[in-house]
């Protein structure tokens, strides 16, 4: 008996084959890797929330290690999804000092840090 071989399997080979063109629909789109990623991992829901809201920061501080990496007069060879890669969701928040974190009672938001403003 002779197994099926799908004749699509290949089709989204990128020229140099070693990657999908999926991957790289990813790295031309920073933000569709940064909700890609954020998607995959396994957050809670103020986590998730919080991470929504921040990928301007994290996209600069990509931004800045590859103009590091040009200062010092390498060339910039990191993408944007290895970078995530080193820096996961998970990682990053647990970076974030505990009084400082969203926390679901205050509805993912920073607002339990802010004085209460009373309407008159």
């Amino acid at each position: 008996m002779q197994q099926y071989q799908d004749p699509f399997a290949n089709w989204f080979q990128s020229p140099g084959g070693d990657r999908s063109l999926f991957s790289d629909l990813l790295e031309e789109d920073p933000e569709l890797s940064y909700f890609a990623g954020l998607a995959a991992e396994n957050l809670t829901p103020v986590q998730r929330r919080y991470f929504e809201g921040r990928f301007s920061p994290i996209y600069n501080q990509y931004r800045g290690e590859l103009g590091t990496l040009l200062q010092s007069g390498r060339m910039p060879s990191l993408k944007f999804s290895e970078y995530q890669a080193r820096n996961p969701f998970t990682q990053r928040y647990s970076q974030i000092p505990p009084e400082l974190r969203p926390s679901s009672s205050s509805g993912g938001n920073f607002g339990r840090f802010s004085t209460p403003t009373k309407w008159l």
